[in-house]
């Protein structure tokens, strides 16, 4: 417990899912937290619930990360509540799933500067404002084994999150000498409410089943377990560790059957 103790932690699209995982983990383990989504009023809502589970030190911003200038402004904002941003988790993420012939311009444009862009922005804008002047900081991308391969129907969403990947070497690289580390996290499917109904419903071309029998672990990856790498990369325990790709995948990266 504590290892993020006093660590001021942002974390992009942490309304739900995988990034309210990682916000309730680092609050957890001691960090003040700012929870992001492009709705204030529905961010307010989960910081709210954090609280009223004993945990404080949570406070939701309002930004769209596609955005340079309200990045930039988010920052801004951390700053002049808790003075500094330690902690930087680009989370937030869309995707299509189409046939690569019918993705429209718009549908390109929105999976890759949600997952691509917006990764840039945040990181730029908590290097330049904090962790650049303070010689410190870790910054920790979400990418997925998609980001390691491709798939049907998954142009955008490939393209981004292969681009995140490189985006995090080359700024892990660049910012080194200033104690910045930059590592990704690339999971398989994770068992959050959105993935269930996609398989559910069938929207996505797969089933659970789908999804069991094809990761050697035999099952989906919980949010928690993810939280907990980010966790990992987040505190001191990883001081010597950047510019890497770890895989969260339950072995799937490995295996090349289906």
């Amino acid at each position: 417990m504590n290892k993020l103790k006093e660590k001021v932690a942002l974390i992009t699209g942490s309304r739900q899912g995988l990034g309210y995982a990682i916000a309730k983990s680092f609050l957890d383990e001691g960090a003040k937290v700012i929870i992001n989504g492009r709705n204030q009023k529905e961010i307010d809502v989960v910081a709210g619930q954090l609280r009223k589970e004993g945990l404080d030190n949570v406070i939701g911003i309002e930004a769209d990360v596609r955005n340079q200038i309200e990045c930039f402004s988010m920052v801004e904002k951390i700053i002049n509540k808790w003075g500094r941003v330690d902690i930087l988790v680009n989370n937030a993420t869309d995707s299509i799933v189409l046939n690569s012939e019918d993705v429209s311009s718009a549908d390109w444009d929105k999976t890759i500067h949600t997952n691509l862009s917006g990764s840039f922005y945040c990181s730029q804008a908590v290097a330049k404002l904090s962790m650049l002047k303070n010689k410190s900081g870790s910054i920790i991308m979400i990418s997925s084994v998609l980001g390691l391969g491709g798939s049907r129907q998954r142009a955008a969403y490939c393209a981004a999150k292969h681009g995140v990947i490189g985006l995090a070497e080359a700024l892990a690289v660049e910012w080194a000498l200033s104690n910045i580390r930059v590592n990704t996290i690339c999971p398989s499917n994770i068992m959050t409410p959105l993935e269930m109904e996609d398989a559910l419903t069938g929207r996505c071309g797969y089933t659970t089943e789908d999804i069991e029998h094809r990761t050697p672990m035999g099952r989906y990856s919980t949010p928690e377990e993810q939280a907990r790498a980010c966790v990992w990369l987040a505190s001191d325990d990883s001081s010597f560790t950047t510019g890497s790709i770890i895989k969260t995948d339950g072995g799937w990266s490995a295996y090349m059957g289906w």
